[in-house]
């Protein structure tokens, strides 16, 4: 489903089949909101939903490397993925990285890495003495759907479909206080559904199934 699947859906629920009172920019527009809410509802409730990697090769000399330009929402795990065991690196705040840089005089193992953020950047200490390759497991920053081919995230069922489509048409009639008693209800109830959902992808993701997207 994309945004010119959940406009029309959301044209059926106003009875409004064709551009008239309600332009496409303005659905759009209560749509794109809509979708933010529930991305935003869901990365909250199972942080890992929406999450992806991306690795990051290091050399020597070089401490600041580019975080991906579409964005990071919030960073889940880093890891020294060319390592055997995989080791997990610890997060610092920018003011300690000087710290970090050796301890007591002496330099940090291969492994002991600590890692932060400047910016879009993402910096390791102490400055790395020879390539490696950094894993990074993270929420990124939802892109909103601006035209009518644009898709959802994979993890977005038919029913979170339909629960944004509903959220765009609450938005169209919050100032008819009539008709949003009549049909908060039903979105209401399919707010609960959805977070049912995401809670129980949640816990077979913490026995270690997956499943895939309906």
């Amino acid at each position: 489903m994309n945004l010119g699947d959940t406009r029309t859906y959301l044209r059926d629920l106003l009875g409004e089949a064709s551009p008239g009172f309600w332009s496409n920019a303005t659905l759009n527009r209560f749509i794109q909101r809509s979708f933010l809410e529930v991305y935003t509802e869901f990365t909250s409730t199972n942080e890992a939903y929406f999450a992806t990697t991306v690795d990051i090769a290091y050399v020597s000399g070089t401490q600041l490397y580019a975080l991906p330009a579409a964005g990071i929402a919030r960073v889940l795990l880093v890891e020294r993925s060319d390592l055997s065991p995989i080791v997990t690196l610890n997060p610092i705040a920018l003011v300690q990285k000087n710290d970090y840089q050796s301890q007591g005089g002496v330099t940090i193992q291969q492994g002991e890495e600590r890692y932060y953020f400047l910016g879009n950047q993402m910096g390791f200490v102490p400055t790395p003495g020879a390539a490696g390759t950094a894993r990074i497991y993270f929420v990124p920053e939802p892109t909103l759907p601006a035209v009518d081919a644009d898709n959802y995230p994979a993890e977005l069922t038919e029913m979170h479909h339909e629960l944004i489509a509903w959220g765009g048409f609450i938005r169209a009639i919050t100032k008819d206080r009539e008709l949003l008693e009549l049909h908060m209800p039903h979105y209401s109830r399919l707010w609960d559904l959805c977070r049912n959902d995401v809670a129980r992808r949640q816990t077979q993701d913490n026995i270690g199934f997956i499943p895939r997207p309906e």
